[in-house]
Parts: structure tokens; sequence; C-alpha cells
């Protein structure tokens, strides 16, 4: 939802999606980090930054063993 309103504000929506990956992985919620995670890869793919995209979501894609029917998982990609 960030990306589709923030045209022209792409660095408010990074900072936005920078925070939220913070507070998901200080609460320890892996699902939550691949949802603010895939976001913020969106936007950095978007921006032709696709190896940093690729970088963040291996790792947490990696994590995860099963569960592959989520959306946040099928959304990531990577997964």
């Amino acid at each position: 939802m960030l990306l589709a309103a923030a045209k022209g504000a792409e660095k408010d929506a990074e900072l936005s999606m920078r925070k939220a990956l913070v507070v998901v992985r200080q609460q320890s919620a892996k699902l939550g980090e691949l949802a603010a995670a895939t976001a913020l890869a969106q936007l950095w793919h978007l921006q032709g930054k696709r190896e940093v995209a690729r970088e963040l979501l291996q790792p947490l894609c990696a994590w995860f063993t099963e569960g592959f029917e989520y959306p946040e998982l099928r959304n990531a990609g990577h997964c």
C-alpha cells in the first residue's frame, strides 16, 4: 500500500518499511518479518536494486521449512 500511495515519496516509504522491519525483528515474528522484508524488497526491485533485495529475502526464505501456502511466502518470490 505504501508503494501505491508513495509515488514520488519512495524515501519516506523506504524509511517506513525499514522501521517496520526493525519492529517485527524485535518481536521475533518471522512471518511478519518476511512480509515487511518483501515490501522493502519490492521497492528496491523497482529502484533497480535487485541484488540487495535478493540478499534481504534469501536468508528469511531459508528459515522457513514449511507453510509455503502462506501468502507471505508466495509473495516473497524467493521462497
